[in-house]
């Protein structure tokens, strides 16, 4: 019988101490990554809206793009085609295209269509979406240890997070003489500026604000198959990380109940609860990740099959509230995986984008 094997991690309060924070003011640092003057959305209300293209601009790209992959003849019943468009149905739906997007001025009318082509594919989701990101190699031996890096890599997470759940986050900016515009004198000037206007102001000094609507689904959010078309779910007060080991599935809170970060002591102590007894029970005997990388469909109808008919309905509520609801996945691989190697990093890159699917 497959039942979903997770674990909850207990507070553990004593255990090895990485840095101290006696005082409020370091207490503080530690909760933040840092304290922006400007807060993180400041220029979202003042950015361009990305403008709805010209039909005849739009159908000339068509027609270049597809002339050099069709013979003479396709290309002109193509071109007429397209013209034909233009002078009946496309003129109308681009006037209702830009009547859309008058009514939706806090979006771009490229967002939903947008979202609604990728949850609608269908193609397993490692190596065709699922990118990777190798971060630069600790020269100290000291900090090469997968439980001490992972602890960092958490509690950086966390600060992270909690500076934009609070606003504090430096508002992205792309700085193109960053002498001029990145710098201290420049935010105290922004924050004089009308929040409707910042952007345009920010150009005088060659600075230009990024779009950082998407900022807030970093965290928290999972990717549900379902069948057709997939959904996001978002839980906001998640405190918790799901580590999986061994293809074993763990729940461990990096977040106390007043929403601060724990101590690095106890993150650390619980990550190292998780190897001691995921190494002790072994890899699981029928790992769910694996699953998690077929046809969607078929992942849709095998996690509903899971859910509802397994476990005695246990497994659709760790599902929802561990699963599902944990601000991030944390992959802790067995000493077998592949090494960081300077030399020749195709096996780390092949380890993570896939690996062998039971630890993911």
């Amino acid at each position: 019988m497959l039942v979903l094997n997770l674990r909850r991690q207990i507070s553990l309060q004593n255990g090895l101490s990485l840095c101290k924070r006696n005082s409020a003011m370091n207490q503080n640092i530690y909760q933040f990554l840092h304290r922006s003057k400007l807060p993180t959305y400041y220029f979202q209300k003042s950015l361009p809206r990305l403008p709805i293209p010209k039909l005849p601009l739009t159908i000339a790209r068509f027609l270049a793009a597809v002339q050099p992959i069709i013979d003479q003849e396709e290309y002109d019943r193509t071109v007429r085609i397209t013209a034909d468009f233009l002078r009946g149905d496309g003129a109308e739906l681009q006037q209702l295209l830009r009547n859309h997007d008058k009514l939706n001025s806090h979006s771009s009318y490229i967002s939903k269509p947008w979202f609604d082509m990728y949850l609608s594919d269908r193609s397993p989701l490692p190596l065709n979406y699922n990118p990777l990101l190798i971060m630069k190699h600790d020269p100290l031996k000291e900090n090469q240890d997968q439980l001490l890096r992972a602890t960092n890599l958490v509690i950086s997470s966390m600060r992270f997070w909690r500076s934009l759940q609070a606003g504090l986050l430096e508002p992205e900016i792309y700085h193109l003489n960053a002498k001029k515009s990145d710098t201290e004198s420049f935010r105290k000037i922004m924050r004089f500026v009308p929040q409707r206007v910042a952007t345009y102001a920010a150009y005088a000094f060659k600075a230009f604000p990024l779009d950082m609507s998407q900022y807030n689904r970093l965290f928290g959010v999972s990717r549900i198959p379902g069948k057709g078309k997939d959904s996001l779910v978002q839980n906001k007060n998640s405190k918790h990380i799901l580590v999986i080991r061994g293809g074993n599935l763990y729940s461990v809170d990096v977040l106390d109940e007043r929403g601060n970060i724990e101590k690095p002591d106890v993150i650390l102590r619980r990550l190292q609860n998780v190897l001691i007894q995921a190494d002790s029970y072994g890899a699981a005997t029928v790992p769910i990740g694996p699953l998690t990388a077929i046809h969607r469909d078929e992942w849709a109808t095998l996690r509903q099959y899971l859910a509802d008919n397994i476990g005695g309905g246990e497994n659709k509520q760790l599902l929802e509230t561990e699963v599902d609801a944990a601000l991030f996945c944390l992959c802790l691989d067995t000493p077998d995986s592949p090494i960081y190697s300077e030399e020749n990093v195709v096996p780390l890159i092949k380890n993570l984008l896939a690996g062998d699917g039971i630890n993911r």
